[in-house]
């Protein structure tokens, strides 16, 4: 469960990667406007929803434990990597304790949504 949960995590960054330079792509051609904070939410769930679906592929039960724990390592990888971009500001506060919540929930619903309820 270990290794599947890691993959999962490094999937789920790599989605992140690639979907922030779609988004700045949209930025700079000047397609952003407000949707930006919408677009960033939407690719982080899209993102754990992916590596969600690469680690439920060698785990066996408790699929809704490995979604919410992929949810929350990755808001927690995702913040120290933008605090590095972001050179300096790295303080926990309440915001990404909500943040790592809603991950964990987006997780849990994933892998519901990919295995199904009886399965999970």
């Amino acid at each position: 469960m270990f290794k599947s949960l890691w993959k999962g995590i490094a999937w789920s960054l790599a989605a992140t990667a690639v979907f922030v330079l779609i988004i700045a792509l949209f930025i700079v051609l000047g397609m952003g406007g407000g949707a930006t904070f919408v677009l960033i939410q939407i690719a982080k769930v899209l993102s754990i929803f992916f590596g969600v679906g690469k680690a439920l592929g060698g785990t066996r039960g408790k699929g809704w434990l490995v979604g919410g724990i992929i949810g929350l390592v990755y808001t927690l990888f995702a913040f120290l990597a933008f605090s590095v971009v972001d050179m300096g500001e790295f303080s926990i506060t309440t915001g990404i304790l909500v943040e790592m919540l809603f991950a964990a929930v987006v997780g849990i619903a994933s892998a519901f949504l990919l295995r199904g309820f009886a399965k999970n």
